[in-house]
């Protein structure tokens, strides 16, 4: 991804709320790849050389997933990720669930009053 813009696989939502994350590999696997790995080309760019050599010679399918923090969002990134660490250290304590704690408040969707049975809605 580019744009420093949350996806499926960061655990956040686009406004950086917790969510859950999309494990590439994971997804990669369930479909019958059986040859997945995960780099990071920017600390092993020969070891990613050699990966991506040995996957083109390959004769059956090879995911390789590239997986970095952006650097212009890498300081973004971990004050999120420590929201949502401290979010859920309270949640703990106070016994709430920790999906509640770090899920994103969401407004009521308008016109819903006009749905609500007879006698339902708010004036």
């Amino acid at each position: 991804m580019t744009g420093r813009q949350e996806h499926p696989g960061t655990g956040r939502t686009l406004d950086h709320h917790g969510a859950h994350r999309v494990s590439f590999e994971e997804v990669a696997r369930a479909i019958g790849v059986a040859n997945v790995a995960v780099v990071d080309v920017a600390d092993d760019p020969p070891g990613f050389r050699a990966l991506l050599e040995a996957a083109l010679a390959a004769s059956e399918p090879t995911v390789i997933i590239a997986r970095r923090p952006c650097i212009l969002a890498v300081g973004e990134i971990r004050a999120y990720d420590r929201a949502i660490a401290a979010d859920r250290a309270i949640a703990a304590e106070r016994g709430i669930a920790a999906e509640l704690a770090t899920a994103p408040e969401e407004p009521p969707a308008p016109g819903l009053a006009a749905c609500a049975p007879a006698g339902e809605a708010d004036d």
